[in-house]
């Protein structure tokens, strides 16, 4: 929420429960919450080397057993991301296309803001090139290469 603090679940919860009282159940948002902090690791974080000082947990189960005061994974300035996933879930479930279009397009800005922000600031996972075809193959061979098409290639 506002301050120097990262998000924690309660504030989400407390966030939603202000804002859309009754509508769903404390469980059922835990769980999307877990979904999007799950999503959020495997598409994102995964892909890229952490700076000094971070952490990200080793496994991660989700909010089920949570007691509330736990940072969720989405850093300032991008964790309001949070609040518009709650309330795309909780439109959906309950036939609000309207308003669930109207989450999901803040939603989906959000997460492509928080993405790029993560890339910005993080490098990426080395990978390693594994082949390379410059041109062609000029050897008797190049009849045979599947890369060959025409198979005419050949000099003579």
């Amino acid at each position: 929420m506002e301050g120097d603090t990262e998000m924690i679940i309660d504030d989400a919860l407390e966030r939603v429960k202000r804002d859309r009282p009754g509508e769903s159940t404390e469980e059922e948002q835990l769980t999307w919450l877990g979904q999007l902090d799950a999503a959020w690791l495997d598409e994102v974080v995964s892909t890229h080397e952490l700076n000094e000082g971070e952490t990200i947990p080793e496994s991660f189960a989700g909010y089920a057993d949570a007691s509330g005061s736990e940072e969720l994974l989405i850093p300032l300035p991008d964790d309001e991301i949070y609040i518009y996933w709650l309330y795309a879930k909780i439109d959906y479930r309950l036939g609000e296309m309207e308003r669930y279009n109207n989450d999901m397009a803040m939603f989906n800005t959000m997460w492509d803001q928080a993405a790029k922000r993560w890339h910005r600031a993080h490098m990426p996972l080395s990978s390693v090139l594994r082949h390379v075809v410059y041109g062609h193959r000029t050897s008797a061979g190049a009849a045979d290469d599947p890369l060959n098409q025409r198979g005419d290639w050949t000099r003579s």
